[in-house]
């Protein structure tokens, strides 16, 4: 029993003069760490000021901020969308009106030469002035242009049942020779007839 405790003890020893050992060590090490911190500061304090340049530094240029956009959602896309095709559109028409205004729009008569028709559909009766037996004439205003297409047409005498519409449609499809002036083809008001009549 003895030499039990004899081992015990010793192991005691041995453990705690190691134990010690490295305290020792430990706290020697953290005051060297502490001591040089002190050193250094010691030193910066007593270094001579360095002497400041004759001009101050810039400080640097920050970055510009982005800008924050909100996400975008479909209803503002389709929103964003429709206005843009609004302004198009307008833009558009403003744009056909300046340039309709630009091109003198004549009338035929002295030096302007009548554009002469080259080819067009005849107009179609309606089923329901077909069957009402209507006849007569549909007197049109058309603008033709200088490749002798028609733009556009005005009723001046008309017809009911539907043929003042069908007489616009068949005239928007005629092919003309245009006006001239001066043998240069121009732009003219041409008044134009069709005719419906049955057999």
């Amino acid at each position: 029993m003895r030499k039990r405790a004899s081992g015990t003890s010793r192991f005691l020893v041995i453990f705690l003069v190691g134990g010690t050992f490295v305290l020792i060590a430990g706290i020697a090490w953290v005051a060297s760490v502490l001591a040089g911190r002190a050193l250094q500061a010691v030193r910066e304090d007593a270094a001579p000021a360095v002497a400041a340049p004759s001009t101050p530094p810039t400080p640097p240029t920050p970055p510009a901020p982005r800008p924050i956009t909100p996400p975008v959602e479909e209803p503002d896309l389709r929103k964003a969308y429709e206005e843009a095709q609004a302004r198009l559109e307008k833009n558009l028409s403003d744009a056909q009106k300046t340039l309709a205004s630009a091109q003198e729009i004549l009338r035929v008569g002295g030096a302007v030469r009548p554009p002469v028709k080259l080819s067009g559909p005849g107009a179609a009766y309606t089923e329901m002035a077909r069957k009402a037996r209507v006849q007569g004439i549909v007197l049109l205003e058309a603008t033709i242009d200088r490749e002798g297409r028609v733009r556009d047409t005005r009723v001046l005498k008309g017809l009911p049942m539907g043929l003042n519409e069908s007489a616009r449609d068949a005239v928007h499809r005629w092919r003309f020779r245009p006006a001239s002036r001066d043998g240069e083809a121009v732009p003219v008001y041409f008044t134009v007839m069709v005719e419906f009549k049955l057999p």
